[in-house]
């Protein structure tokens, strides 16, 4: 009955693995690290797309009736656990905060496209009152750091484009 059951047990652990080892196509990702880390600010909800200087970057109205810029970062050197992601809005000419600004604390995941980087998509950066610079130039200021204390910061001026989906009433009262 012994040897039964030990064989039994045999083919078990067998057929489940070495439960240490993950699988190749694992949904654990390890960001490779180093002392020159940096990244490279975007937009998008589900794909990067690279933000460029004067380009457009569209409002969009959020489900709870506020509004916000969709941005993304994709990285090279940041370990992807705790990845500390803060933003600021500025009213390009003059410098003065918009009074959009926030910290998140996030997970970062593979660029499918970019073997050995690592990207977060789809970071709402919540923004107050934008009607105040719809169509008009703002400097985003997005610095991440991770847990081991590796930072960068990077500035894009764009143009808060008010899409025309949107209507004159989104994004809340205009106060």
């Amino acid at each position: 009955m012994s040897r039964l059951l030990a064989l039994g047990l045999t083919l078990v652990s067998l057929a489940c693995g070495d439960p240490t080892e993950l699988p190749p196509d694992s949904s654990t990702v390890v960001c490779p690290t180093h002392d020159r880390a940096q990244f490279e600010l975007g937009t998008g909800e589900t794909s990067f797309v690279r933000i460029t200087d004067e380009g457009p970057l569209a409002i969009t109205s959020g489900p709870q009736g506020g509004c916000h810029f969709f941005v993304a970062v994709r990285t090279d050197g940041f370990a992807e656990r705790r990845l500390r992601v803060e933003y600021e809005v500025f009213y390009a000419d003059g410098g003065e905060s918009t009074g959009s600004a926030s910290v998140f604390t996030l997970r970062l995941e593979g660029a499918p496209d970019h073997p050995g980087q690592c990207q977060a998509l789809g970071i709402t950066a919540f923004l107050i009152q934008p009607w105040k610079f719809e169509n008009q130039r703002v400097r985003l200021a997005v610095t991440v750091t991770d847990d081991e204390g590796r930072t960068a910061t990077e500035m894009k001026t764009v143009i808060a484009e008010w899409p025309s989906t949107l209507g004159s009433e989104a994004c809340g009262p205009r106060t």
